[in-house]
């Protein structure tokens, strides 16, 4: 019986054996011989075996599930032999009646066997089969007896059975951990006592058998509680090599001549050798049994000293790395402002090529970013912009573009001929109307955009002269540029 699954059951019955026989029967009937005949045929009766194995029914219904087997393997041998289609058609037939039989059967055995069931998973896993071979045997040998008599539906019979089997089976595994975890350390143990540990190293034997007592304790109160049990045995078995050594040598010393003098003189030499490693003289003297504590403790204060200063040196390292990475962060910080910076003056490059100095100019003052044009023209005395200015206005919203969110203040200026009054009329006029152009053709809802007429007031450069003049008749667009280009 194997114990390898707890899934659960797929529901079954002799309606869904009969279906499984029209089609594997007709597949086992076709003609051929051998593998050919085989093939469909026995892949469906497989793959039925497998679904019982799921849900366990191997070992809550293990007679009509091995009877199937029987029948699977007698329609095979059938197919070998090249025996009639006949034959092999009843034999599947059967084995598929057996597999829904098992099926039903392990959905009325599980309530009573179910614990049974788990207790023999969890022996087989624990390797119990070979570790504790006689009590699995016997909890294996109730459980079938269990299941049978549930599937007779002596069910108290049953349940007193699959109780003797759990039972056996817990005790199956826990006996096969404890020799996987404790085996050795017990082997150990066997060992000191075999070389008289008991008289010549008490000590190292009882510390022995404690860490072994420890380890028997940790499993039977919690058997999930292994590693720390492993832990206790591997001290346990250490304990018991050191009481073989130290019982063997003490017996030697006791024995042969110059046998202890043999292992003084070995110790002396390994701390010597220690304390040489350190750079301490450990050298001890004409008594060296009486120098073994001054030099330990020599050493220890050696080596506290070097944790010392390794702890320094971890501290350092670790203010290096901080620092390090300090560094790091401030030239990424750097490498990034770079980037921000280099874009910035990048945009204001792309503005700058759009328009010919007849056309614009880019005056950069703090926090602004002043495009000052020149060859914009209106009806004269009106603020109509004329048509030849169109290709002007075109290169002015690529600039727009190129300054995204900056808020724009328009202004309007003309010379200083006519009425003073009238020029400030007439530049809030034109400014409002290149305001108007630029909102009919371009998306300006991310930025504030003001206009505003200063007449004749804010010249840059003569009145006195039509070229004077010609200049200070312009459009200034003033962006605010002091978050976009960091001013």
């Amino acid at each position: 019986m194997a114990f390898t699954s707890s899934r659960q059951p797929r529901r079954g019955g002799r309606l869904g054996a009969l279906l499984f026989v029209v089609v594997a029967v007709g597949a086992a009937a076709s003609p051929g011989s051998g593998a050919e005949r085989e093939s469909p045929a026995f892949a469906s009766i497989e793959r039925l075996l497998a679904a019982a194995r799921a849900a366990r029914a191997d070992a809550l219904a293990p007679r009509p599930f091995e009877s199937a087997e029987r029948d699977v393997e007698a329609a095979r041998d059938l197919v070998a032999r090249d025996g009639s289609p006949e034959d092999v058609e009843q034999r599947l037939a059967r084995a598929a009646d057996s597999i829904a039989l098992a099926m039903t059967t392990a959905e009325k055995t599980r309530p009573v066997l179910g614990e049974a069931l788990a207790a023999g998973d969890a022996a087989r896993a624990a390797g119990a089969d070979t570790l504790a071979a006689d009590t699995y045997a016997a909890g294996e040998r109730d459980f079938r007896d269990a299941a049978a008599k549930a599937a007779g539906d002596d069910r108290e019979a049953a349940r007193i059975k699959a109780a003797d089997a759990e039972r056996r089976f817990r005790a199956a595994e826990l006996a096969a951990i404890e020799g996987a975890v404790l085996g050795e350390a017990r082997a150990r143990f066997r060992e000191a006592e075999a070389a008289g540990a008991r008289e010549w190293a008490p000590a190292s034997l009882a510390r022995a058998r404690d860490e072994i007592a420890a380890a028997e304790n940790l499993l039977a109160a919690d058997r999930s509680r292994r590693g720390e049990a492993e832990a206790n045995a591997a001290a346990g078995a250490m304990w018991a090599g050191r009481a073989t050594t130290l019982g063997q040598a003490a017996q030697a010393a006791v024995k042969e001549k110059g046998a202890y003098e043999a292992l003084v003189l070995a110790v002396a030499a390994e701390i010597e050798a220690i304390g040489g490693a350190l750079g301490q003289d450990t050298h001890l003297g004409s008594d060296p049994s009486s120098g073994f504590a001054a030099a330990s403790a020599e050493i220890q204060s050696g080596i506290a000293a070097l944790r010392g200063d390794r702890e320094a040196l971890a501290r350092d390292l670790s203010r290096a790395r901080e620092e390090i990475a300090a560094l790091s962060a401030k030239e990424r910080g750097l490498s990034a402002e770079l980037e921000v910076q280099r874009e910035r003056e990048e945009r204001l490059r792309r503005v700058r090529e759009l328009f010919t100095p007849e056309e614009a100019v880019l005056v950069r003052e703090e926090g602004s970013l002043i495009l000052r044009l020149k060859g914009v023209r209106f009806a004269e005395g009106a603020d109509v912009i004329l048509p030849e200015s169109y290709p002007l206005l075109a290169k002015v919203m690529r600039a727009v573009r190129e300054l995204p969110g900056a808020a724009l203040t328009i202004e309007g200026h003309t010379d200083a001929k006519g009425d003073e009054e009238k020029n400030l009329t007439l530049s809030t006029a034109r400014a409002v109307a290149v305001r108007t152009y630029l909102e009919t053709n371009l998306d300006l809802s991310d930025r504030l955009v003001t206009t505003i007429g200063r007449g004749e007031a804010a010249p840059i450069a003569t009145n006195d002269t039509e070229v004077g003049r010609g200049q200070n008749r312009r459009i200034d667009l003033i962006f605010d540029v002091r978050t976009l280009l960091g001013e």
